[in-house]
């Protein structure tokens, strides 16, 4: 078995979809474009349909934002253990 680090120190944007699904809008306008949307399926799970595949985010998960501007959802443990918080430009 290999094991493999992750090459990129690159940035990525992200949107944390709330428990209590208030932050919908916000998810929306940062998805929105051709090829994405995004509804709210109940107050607990999103549909988020990129290139017309339909992925269930949860209430907690994160959307990415990639570098080549796709988006993706990330569940709540593993983008703590991947990713940490850039303060400033």
């Amino acid at each position: 078995m290999s094991k493999f680090r992750k090459r990129s120190s690159a940035l990525v944007e992200a949107v944390r979809y709330l428990p209590d699904g208030s932050n919908s809008d916000e998810i929306e306008a940062f998805v929105g474009g051709d090829g994405i949307s995004w509804k709210t399926c109940n107050p607990m799970v999103g549909c988020l349909t990129v290139l017309g595949g339909e992925v269930d985010l949860m209430a907690g998960d994160w959307v990415l934002k990639g570098v080549q501007g796709e988006f993706y959802p990330c569940k709540p443990d593993i983008f703590e253990r991947t990713y940490e918080e850039v303060v400033g430009p």
